[in-house]
């Protein structure tokens, strides 16, 4: 059959109806401002330029590439717009005798028709509409696992903020610059290689689906979501995030409402199972935390009637728990980088108690620990450290632990054998419980012990030990007792040497205190109610009595010179008996 025959020549005309001379004809890519070539006749060897400038006729030959679509726009000689006409194709020119072949194009598309369903849908073309989705298939990725992909992602990444991966395995040999491109990857869809940082949508055979750095196998999410923080700047107190939820409650509701919930139902025997995680990797020198809980006031009063929580753990389980195994808060310690050489980790502080805001005012715990359970053991520390619990910069601490309002069954605090309370921050005043090997309670100064107590039941040991040099072993000087300073009940003796021979005591039965050497009264005192009966004692005789009353005081001249017993005169002998009277009444011992 034949068909009408196409203008050879294309004749552009001024809105006067003359030729437009040094009019000027634009060729672009349909839909776009691409410039898009035509040709001065059918071989397409020979390209026009763009814009193409009309002769003196108003002429110019314009052949379009075969299944091309372009947008032709006539302007003025001085650059007026006339007209603009998209999706132009040679088939709307005539010169395509197969509409089928013209459809099937790769600018077919742009030539159907589509409006989606529904009110208010806005027609558009089948072109238009697949453009929205950008897949790697788009830009020649093969996903065989062998071809290298990388510039099929590239081209895709450039060409759009989201990209689908199709089911396949596309090799990547060089990481592929994505940008902030997303990646989409369908059911069987893998990408191996060179992927690096770039973000991806994963969904795994069983549906679900996660964004995450790469398609590692041995970890899988059902949402995973990974942001690339890299700007500067920013407000202290303000915080950026990959994942946010916030819940506002309005006044009258009454239910529980929590914001994030992370729950895990374990069925299962071994392994490490978590119901919320939180990691923080510390990779340079910047402050890193792994989570942070907290609470904030904002009704700005006092004594609040309902809880200010700032972390609650709880555990819920029935019975005992002889294994150790359910805990409340664990903090664990451990190497950063292990392997061989990598020094072990040693931490400031397991739990450290701090009052803060955000202006930077100190804020007071009343108590920075409370034990408030009937339980076993309060606080227990299980570790190789040097100090267990440490109060610094507690001034204004009154007390550091108080244990006056507490009810115990028996014991406020325990200490095994041979373990200490220090009173000094220098290290040298000690006291030690119970020896590894004795009953002794040890005050230790310098490393030395300076007293002890023995608690055993030993007979032989003694109670009250003090050692080491002192100008007084027990000083009451300033001490104001209600009777007595000292207290021993009879029988019961005060021992002069560690050797055990000298010992004082008050007999059992009668008002002696004794003075033994290895058992034996060398020196005694008589105590009694009635005068006559007090005396001294020497080797359990008596020496001194009490005083023997009825003398005066002699006249005349008092002599303690020597004399012979053959020759003394009556005279001289009591001068001499004289100076004796005197010096008796003197001392005590005779008196009037």
């Amino acid at each position: 059959m034949a068909i009408l025959s196409p203008s050879p020549k294309l004749q552009f005309f001024d809105a006067n109806g003359n030729p437009l001379v040094g009019g000027k004809l634009y060729s672009y890519t349909a839909g776009t401002t691409s410039p898009l070539a035509t040709y001065t006749d059918s071989t397409n060897t020979s390209a026009n330029t763009n814009p193409i400038i009309l002769d003196s006729r108003g002429e110019a030959s314009v052949w379009l590439a075969a299944d091309a679509y372009y947008k032709l726009a006539l302007y003025s000689a001085t650059d007026v717009l006339i007209w603009s006409v998209d999706s132009i194709t040679a088939a709307s020119s005539g010169t395509s005798s197969n509409p089928l072949a013209t459809l099937a194009a790769s600018g077919g598309a742009g030539l159907i028709g589509y409006t989606q369903g529904g009110t208010g849908a806005v027609a558009t073309t089948v072109q238009a509409k697949l453009r929205e989705s950008v897949s790697v298939k788009d830009f020649g990725a093969v996903g065989d696992g062998v071809t290298d992909d990388t510039a099929a992602f590239t081209a895709a990444a450039t060409a759009s903020q989201s990209v689908l991966i199709p089911a396949g395995t596309y090799l990547l040999n060089t990481a592929p610059t994505t940008g902030s491109t997303i990646f989409y990857l369908e059911k069987g869809a893998n990408a191996t290689g060179a992927f690096g940082s770039t973000s991806v949508f994963y969904e795994t055979s069983a549906g679900d689906r996660y964004v995450q750095a790469n398609t590692q196998v041995d970890e899988f999410s059902t949402v995973h979501v990974r942001r690339q923080a890299n700007h500067s700047g920013g407000t202290e107190g303000y915080v950026s995030s990959a994942l946010r939820a916030d819940t506002y409650i309005s006044a009258g509701n009454t239910n529980y409402e929590w914001a994030i919930v992370g729950r895990v139902y374990n069925q299962a025997s071994a392994g490490n199972n978590v119901g919320v995680y939180a990691q923080g990797i510390k990779a340079a020198s910047g402050p890193t935390w792994g989570a942070v809980s907290e609470v904030r006031d904002l009704t700005n009063l006092a004594n609040s009637s309902s809880g200010t929580v700032g972390l609650e753990v709880n555990v819920f389980a029935n019975g005992t728990d002889a294994t150790n195994n359910r805990i409340g808060v664990d903090v664990v310690t451990g190497q950063g980088v292990t392997g061989v050489g990598n020094a072990a980790c040693e931490a400031y502080a397991g739990v450290r108690i701090v009052g803060r805001n955000m202006t930077g005012d100190v804020g007071n715990f009343n108590f920075g620990v409370v034990v408030d359970s009937a339980i076993i053991g309060g606080i227990t520390l299980r570790n190789t450290g040097t100090y267990g619990i440490v109060f610094s910069n507690a001034s204004n601490i009154v007390v550091g632990i108080d244990f006056s309002s507490a009810t115990f069954g028996a014991t406020a605090i325990r200490l095994g054998r041979a373990q200490k309370i220090q009173l000094e921050n220098t290290g040298v005043i000690e006291i030690q419980s119970l020896g590894a090997a004795d009953n002794r309670l040890k005050f230790i100064n310098g490393g030395t012990e300076q007293l002890g107590v023995n608690l055993g039941n030993v007979n032989t040991e003694a109670r009250l030990v003090i050692t080491g040099e002192c100008n007084y072993g027990i000083d009451f000087s300033t001490a104001t007792t209600a009777t007595n300073a000292i207290k021993v009940s009879r029988g019961q003796g005060i021992t002069w040497e560690t050797s055990n021979t000298i010992t004082q005591s008050l007999d059992a039965t009668l008002n002696i205190l004794r003075v033994n050497f290895s058992g034996t009264e060398r020196v005694g005192f008589s105590v009694s109610s009635t005068a006559a009966s007090n005396n001294i004692r020497i080797n359990s005789t008596q020496v001194v009595g009490p005083r023997a009353t009825g003398w005066s005081a002699a006249t005349g001249t008092a002599t303690r010179t020597t004399f012979a017993t053959s020759t003394v005169t009556t005279a001289q002998l009591a001068e001499r008996v004289k100076a004796l009277i005197d010096d008796l009444t003197a001392h005590g011992l005779i008196g009037t």
